[in-house]
């Protein structure tokens, strides 16, 4: 299952659906995250808590080794399917707005494959 940076944020700041995402993480058989994601994961908690990055990336790595979810690199293939989703679904062109990282998530998509995101 892939794991998007909406989901581990939501998991981190604790909203709402928290709980439910960190349930289905722990269903999860094999749960993989980009280093984009883990990159927006620190970014929004840099910003939302008035962290710095030592202690925002802590805790998102914390919680990565936590959950057993581990960052899988970025294959040169996905460039061409995460421009085309830019392209079909990205912002300013489609009522999804996805941004970059939600792209590579999409680009790392497996058909068959679950993703845990939030929104």
């Amino acid at each position: 299952m892939m794991i998007d940076a909406s989901a581990l944020v939501a998991i981190l700041l604790r909203e709402p659906d928290a709980a439910e995402l960190v349930m289905a993480i722990a269903d999860a058989k094999a749960p993989f995250t980009s280093p984009i994601a883990v990159y927006e994961t620190i970014y929004a908690l840099m910003r939302v808590n008035a962290w710095g990055a030592p202690e925002a990336e802590a805790a998102v790595r914390e919680f990565l080794d936590a959950a057993s979810i581990r960052v899988c690199a970025i294959a040169d293939g996905m460039i061409s399917t995460a421009a085309m989703a830019f392209d079909r679904f990205g912002k300013g062109r489609h009522p999804a707005q996805l941004n970059l990282g939600d792209c590579f998530a999409y680009a790392r998509q497996d058909p068959s494959r679950a993703t845990a995101a939030q929104g």
